[in-house]
């Protein structure tokens, strides 16, 4: 998730500039320029990020940026040269000059209505069954486990939690009562060796470090004792909802409520993944 895409964050930047009373045209310049140099950060050393949520978001505030400059420095150029040409008597060339700069005028002067999104509009179509698209990955490309078990989790879960009053209330589906560690270890511990088709834990781990490694260019190796595994998890919302830098940013935080506990990836399936690295690999 990105920053700017947290919930709430709109709200706290309206804000700010409201208490700031910034000018239109200073918070203008002051957006493209952060929008530039963020973008252009982000996506030099990696262009694959330009198809980041965030990226698309900040692309047209980049862009109209952009445009506006060229647009400025455009027309400025052009009535200083059609100046010049006037004043030596040529009529004609003066007049292409001012046309060119009446056109650099009018891309400061043209709006558009068009709003930045942080994602594109979702457009529906009709798959064929049974034919997935893209290009299919893994040890057997394309192969999903699912596995289920009813005892894994609490269904009476109310999924709800008493932030202003007793955090003792609270019921998110998240917490370790409404979670069986042991139930979601052996649906973890089955899961993995059937993705892999081994018969063992520590075997079907030892497939992944080699088709990893060998996607990387490295080789038919597995995993060796001095390198680091890094894993990641999809837990950006648990982190700006506790970050205290984060949390700094305005002194209402009443936006926070409807968010308190968020988590994309329950801890039990991490404790699952960490068992079977430490325990068994």
């Amino acid at each position: 998730m990105s920053e700017n895409t947290k919930p709430g964050f709109p709200e706290k930047l309206k804000s700010f500039f409201t208490k700031c009373r910034l000018p239109f045209k200073v918070t203008f310049i002051l957006t493209g320029v952060a929008s530039t140099v963020w973008f252009l950060i982000k996506v030099i050393p990696k262009p694959s990020r330009a198809t980041y949520p965030c990226m698309q978001a900040a692309a047209p505030i980049m862009s109209g940026f952009i445009i506006w400059l060229i647009g400025l420095a455009g027309s400025a150029f052009a009535f200083r040269k059609a100046k010049k040409l006037f004043r030596k008597a040529r009529f004609l060339p003066g007049i292409v000059m001012t046309f060119i700069a009446i056109v650099f005028c009018l891309m400061l002067s043209l709006k558009s209505g068009k709003h930045s999104s942080a994602a594109p509009l979702i457009v529906t179509a009709e798959h064929e069954a049974n034919k997935p698209m893209g290009e299919a990955q893994g040890i057997f490309p394309g192969r999903v486990v699912w596995t289920w078990d009813p005892a894994a989790t609490n269904e009476n879960c109310t999924n709800s939690w008493g932030i202003r009053t007793d955090p003792n209330d609270d019921d998110g589906y998240f917490l370790p009562k409404n979670n069986n560690q042991s139930v979601i270890d052996s649906m973890v511990t089955s899961s993995v060796p059937n993705l892999t088709g081994e018969k063992t834990v520590k075997d079907a781990w030892n497939a992944l470090f080699i088709y990893h490694n060998q996607k990387k260019g490295k080789g038919e190796v597995s995993y060796s004792p001095d390198e680091t595994i890094f894993i990641k998890i999809n837990q950006g919302s648990g982190d700006w909802m506790s970050d205290p830098a984060d949390l700094s940013v305005s002194t209402d935080n009443d936006w926070r409520a409807p968010y308190y506990g968020i988590t994309e990836t329950l801890p039990d399936l991490i404790l699952s993944v960490l068992k079977h690295l430490i325990d068994s690999c």
